[in-house]
């Protein structure tokens, strides 16, 4: 039931460990660009060519049935620290109801913190705090791409606003609609001048502040706009402003994959200032 070496295979059940996860992770991985192929009921290996060499992403998986048979604990980790150690990345993925559990808590992390938290590239946690290691970079990278406009438009915290509706919050009312089901879609209209653009802008940083002090509970906002000097369909706008954040281990794919697991929420604007001659592209976006 561990993730043997690189070249092995040392299959010791036939049922596949958390087959949701596994699926979820080889897509994740193939719209990273990174070649995937299972080499263990519970592990998948990705690997990519950078730069003349080949590196290597190893994951394990762990669900109700694999973790209740594991061994004791001493050989349980010697083992998975005498394995691993010949890949470049390594991430421990463990269904919610696992890592809700005693022992995860108070036998395997510290183990782990004890003997693979000093080594680079090794992470362990559930699906959702893996996803959000990749949405954190964009939101760190972008609060600070943007922080040039907070100081324009003198955003020091978020400016309360209210929809015309009545609403007490326009904040607590986006937040509502993060939480719900409803729809997929919030659409925000105003006369030019109403102060789209700096609610915009400051919604994000209000969706930042709380995906950083509740990361398992909110998605991080991924604010893209249009212009007359962007790209107006949807995917070369997310490529644009990927380049523009310097965001090189995310592609395109791997933000919409990120966005349809709710990790992160778009905030896009400007779309009233598309050109005619580009508005088709707009509406479909």
């Amino acid at each position: 039931m561990l993730l043997p070496d690189r070249g092995s295979l040392n299959i010791m059940s036939k049922a596949i460990v958390a087959p949701g996860l596994q699926r979820l992770a080889k897509d994740f991985f193939t719209k990273l660009g990174w070649s995937v192929q299972e080499v263990a009921p519970n592990g998948l290996l990705s690997t990519k060519g950078v730069a003349g060499k080949e590196l290597t992403w190893g994951i394990r998986f762990e669900d109700d049935s694999s973790f209740s048979q594991l061994p004791a604990p001493n050989t349980y980790m010697q083992t998975l620290a005498t394995q691993t150690t010949s890949y470049d990345f390594l991430d421990i993925i463990a269904v919610d109801k696992v890592a809700n559990t005693h022992r995860w808590l108070e036998e395997v992390v510290p183990w782990l913190d004890e003997r693979l938290g000093k080594r680079r590239n090794r992470q362990w946690g559930t699906w959702t705090s893996f996803l959000n290691r990749f949405a954190v970079d964009i939101a760190a990278k972008q609060h600070s791409a943007l922080a040039p406009l907070y100081d324009k438009h003198r955003i020091r915290t978020p400016i309360p606003t209210f929809f015309k509706d009545g609403s007490s919050s326009a904040f607590r009312d986006c937040s509502e609609w993060l939480a719900s089901d409803i729809s997929r879609i919030m659409l925000v209209v105003g006369d030019p001048g109403a102060g789209k653009s700096v609610f915009a802008l400051s919604l994000s940083q209000h969706l930042g502040t709380q995906f950083k002090a509740e990361p398992q509970k909110y998605p991080a906002p991924f604010l893209i706009w249009f212009s007359s000097e962007r790209p107006a369909s949807f995917e070369n706008l997310i490529s644009f402003t990927l380049q523009e954040l310097k965001v090189t281990d995310l592609t395109v794919d791997a933000v919409k994959f990120l966005l349809s697991q709710g990790r992160i929420v778009l905030v896009i604007d400007g779309f009233d200032e598309i050109s005619r001659a580009l508005a088709h592209q707009a509406e479909a976006t």
